[in-house]
C-alpha cells in the first residue's frame, strides 16, 4: 500500500514512517496541508494519515480540498488529532475525512484502524461478483473481524456464527468452484481475512478431493477459517514484517497458536478437529514442529493437509514487499522444506492444484 504520512511534527512523521515501512509499505510524507494536497494528486496514495493542527493549511482545509478531485474522492483519509471534543470530530468527517484517531495515539490502534480501510479496499475487487459468491466473501470476512474483536476482549467465539459463515462459503463453493474466492483477493495484498478465506477455500476442496465425507469436509474448512485467529493478539508489524523475525519475535509469533486454541476452546460445540488444526497446523512429521513437538502418525491428516495449505497460501499471497510466488515456485520451494511437510501429501496437493 502507497500510504501517505501529514503531520508538521518530524518526530511523529519519522516514528509512523519506521512502523509502516517495516510492514511493508510504501511511505510519503508531508508536513502541511498544501503539501499534502499536492502530493495526494502528484502520488495517488492508497491511504492519507493526516494531522489536523499543521501550519500553511491545515488538516480539515486539505481535506476538503483533496475532495474536490474527483479520482481522489474515495482515497481513505484518516485524521490524527489531538482535540477529542465530539463536534470537531463530526466537523472533520463533514468534510471529507473517513476516520479518526486521537493523540497521543497507541501504535497497535491505529496500526488496527489501517488494517480495517485496507480491508475494505479488498472489497472493491469483488463489485463484478454475482451476489451469492459477493455474500459468501463478506459473511466470511465478517466473521473473522467479529472474532478479531472477540478474542482481543477475552470473549469466546460463537459455533452458530462460523457454522454460517462455513456453510455459506461452501454452498457457493459447490456452485462456482473456489476459484471466484482466489481470482477475488488476487490483487489483496496479504491480511488476516484473506489468508483465512483463501486457506478455508482450498482446505475444503483438498478435503473433498481426498475422500472426506461431508461433515467432515465442513469441520476441516471451518478449521480452515479459523486456524490462525490467534494472530490478532500478536503485534501486528510482527505478523506481516517482511524481513527475518528474530528470535525473540519468533517466540512471540508461535504464541498465535496457543491463543487460538485457547480462544476456540471457550465454545462448548467447537469440533474437536478444529482445535486439532488450530493446534496442529506448524506441527512437522520429524518432529521438529511447535508447539508440542508431534511427531510421525501424532500429526494427524488434517494438521499436515492445513500446514501445507498454511504455506502454499502464504507463498502465493500478494505482499506489499514482493510478488506473489508461481504455483511451480511454491510447489519448489515446499519440496525443498523436505521433512517440513508430508512430501506425499504435498505432491498430491500440487497435483489436485493443477
Amino acid at each position: 500500500m502507497k500510504i501517505l504520512i501529514v503531520d508538521d511534527d518530524p518526530d511523529i512523521r519519522t516514528l509512523l514512517s519506521i512502523q509502516l515501512k517495516k510492514l511493508g509499505h510504501v511511505v510519503f510524507t508531508a508536513d502541511n496541508g498544501y503539501s499534502a494536497v499536492t502530493k495526494t494528486v502528484t502520488s495517488l496514495p492508497n491511504i492519507v494519515l493526516m494531522d489536523i493542527e499543521m501550519p500553511t493549511m491545515n488538516g480539515i482545509q486539505a481535506v476538503k480540498e483533496i475532495r474536490t478531485y474527483d479520482a481522489l474522492k474515495d482515497i481513505p483519509i484518516i485524521m490524527i488529532s489531538a482535540h477529542g471534543e465530539k463536534e470537531y470530530i463530526i466537523a472533520t468527517i463533514k468534510v471529507g475525512a473517513s476516520d479518526y484517531v486521537l493523540k497521543p495515539f497507541k501504535m497497535g490502534i491505529l496500526l488496527g484502524k489501517l488494517n480495517n480501510w485496507i480491508n475494505s479496499l479488498m472489497e472493491d475487487n469483488w463489485k463484478d461478483l454475482v451476489p451469492e459468491q459477493r455474500g459468501a466473501l463478506n459473511i466470511g470476512k465478517n466473521i473473522i473481524e467479529l472474532l478479531s474483536g472477540l478474542i482481543e476482549r477475552g470473549g469466546a467465539p460463537s459455533y452458530n456464527d462460523t457454522y454460517i459463515a462455513t456453510k455459506v462459503m461452501i454452498d457457493a463453493i459447490e456452485k462456482y468452484g473456489n476459484r471466484f474466492i482466489l481470482h477475488s483477493f488476487e490483487e489483496s495484498e496479504e491480511s488476516l481475512i484473506v489468508h483465512c478465506l483463501r486457506s478455508a477455500s482450498i482446505l475444503y476442496d483438498f478435503a473433498k478431493k481426498k475422500g472426506f465425507n461431508e461433515e467432515e469436509c465442513f469441520n476441516i474448512t471451518m478449521g480452515g477459517i479459523l486456524y490462525d485467529i490467534g494472530k490478532v493478539m500478536v503485534p501486528y508489524a510482527l505478523t506481516f514484517k517482511p524481513d527475518k523475525l528474530d528470535v525473540d519475535e519468533l517466540k512471540d509469533v508461535k504464541e498465535h497458536v496457543k491463543y487460538g486454541v485457547e480462544f476456540l476452546q471457550r465454545e462448548a460445540q467447537m469440533p474437536s478437529v478444529v482445535l486439532d488444526i488450530c493446534q496442529g497446523h506448524h506441527e512437522r512429521p520429524d518432529g521438529l514442529g511447535y508447539p508440542n513437538g508431534l511427531k510421525g502418525a501424532e500429526v494427524t491428516i488434517p494438521m499436515r493437509m492445513t500446514a501445507i495449505v498454511d504455506a502454499y497460501c502464504a507463498l502465493t499471497a500478494k505482499k506489499v514487499y514482493r510478488k506473489p510466488y508461481s504455483d511451480d515456485e511454491a510447489f519448489n520451494i515446499i519440496v525443498d522444506s523436505k521433512d517440513q511437510f508430508d512430501q506425499d501429501m504435498v505432491k498430491e496437493f500440487f497435483c489436485r492444484m493443477r
